[in-house]
C-alpha cells in the first residue's frame, strides 16, 4: 500500500488531487486532509503522477515497501 499526503507550497492540503501510479489504472483522490491511499501495489519502483486543476502536474519516483509519500 502506498499512502501519502499532498499539500500546496504553503503547506495546505489539496483536497481532490488525483494521484495515479504511472502506467497503471491504480490511483486515488486525496481526502479533506490531503491524504491518499493506493492499495494492492506489489513491491517495486513506481512513478506517482499528481495532478490538480490550476497546478503544475508533479511526478515522483517511489520505492514501494509500504511507502509513505509527501509531495
Amino acid at each position: 500500500t502506498i499512502t501519502g499526503e499532498i499539500k500546496d507550497e504553503d503547506g495546505n492540503p489539496l483536497i481532490g488531487a488525483n494521484v495515479v501510479l504511472k502506467g497503471t489504472n491504480k490511483g486515488a483522490l486525496t481526502d479533506v486532509s490531503g491524504k491518499f491511499s493506493i492499495g494492492g501495489v506489489a513491491q517495486g519502483k513506481y512513478t506517482l503522477v499528481v495532478s490538480f486543476v490550476g497546478y503544475k502536474t508533479v511526478t515522483q519516483e517511489v520505492d514501494v515497501n509500504s511507502a509513505t509519500v509527501s509531495v
